[in-house]
């Protein structure tokens, strides 16, 4: 309704994953322009990836997501699409508000610390626009894909930036006495010093030494060593001697882990 409160730096779809094909040439035929292209790229999309970006002649960002994130157990993409909301009145389906807030919990990590405080607001005012109590879909999705961790964390830093809110207390503790020691450790260390105490690399590792399932598993630790070479592709200057790309991009994300 007021769209000032909450400014947006792209626009997110979420298809299904054998739309990507006929959704791609569709967007391209009405002017949407690729941030990548390449065959490395293309068979990342197919092997690993999760969503296709294109600008429009104003600079639109569109993320058209087949997947989510890897972090994200498989089908769960699925799910969500299976239970939208209808589209009505000019407006496109959309995620319910429970598993909006899933969505939101699971996204609010993919990011490195120190992150906005929008990250944030967002479970906000989803959990503002529902009653105190959990959502039961949104405690059986959690539950159903093992994402206890994750969602319990994400509610737990918005509780403390707004305890007014009482959902956000509520999924803490519906979810609490269900995390495993690995995801337990991480917990710990996250009231003991913040939110910038969960990266994407320890969360994924605490969730894995849980036995909690994710679409990449034990192969996302790898890809943090050495990217796949569609990431590569995207990420560094076509002209360049592919060697060349490769080794300046394996030594930049080296200088990242160390930093993190």
């Amino acid at each position: 309704r007021y769209p000032e409160d909450r400014p947006a730096g792209d626009v997110d779809l979420l298809i299904p994953e054998d739309a990507l094909g006929p959704a791609r040439e569709a967007l391209e035929a009405a002017g949407w322009r690729p941030r990548a292209r390449g065959r490395r790229y293309d068979r990342f999309l197919r092997e690993e990836g999760y969503c296709w970006q294109a600008v429009d002649s104003t600079g639109v960002l569109l993320e058209v997501h087949f997947r989510l994130w890897g972090l994200a157990p498989a089908g769960l993409a699925a799910t969500i699409l299976e239970t939208a909301l209808p589209a009505r009145q000019g407006r496109p389906s959309r995620p319910s508000t429970a598993q909006a807030y899933l969505l939101a919990a699971l996204h609010a990590w993919m990011d490195p610390p120190p992150r906005p405080l929008l990250t944030w607001w967002d479970l906000e005012r989803l959990a503002g626009s529902v009653s105190s109590d959990p959502d039961p879909s949104l405690l059986e999705s959690t539950r159903a894909f093992g994402l206890q961790l994750p969602v319990l964390l994400a509610a737990a830093q918005a509780g403390s930036l707004w305890p007014q809110t009482s959902l956000h207390r509520r999924i803490v503790a519906e979810l609490a006495p269900e995390l495993r020691p690995p995801e337990t450790r991480l917990c710990r260390r996250f009231f003991a010093r913040g939110e910038g105490a969960v990266t994407l690399g320890k969360l994924t590792l605490a969730r894995l030494l849980a036995r909690r399932p994710s679409r990449s598993g034990w192969r996302a630790l790898g890809r943090r060593l050495w990217p796949h070479a569609g990431v590569v592709e995207r990420a560094t200057e076509a002209g360049a001697p592919w060697p060349l790309r490769r080794w300046r991009y394996q030594w930049e994300t080296l200088i990242r882990l160390g930093r993190s």
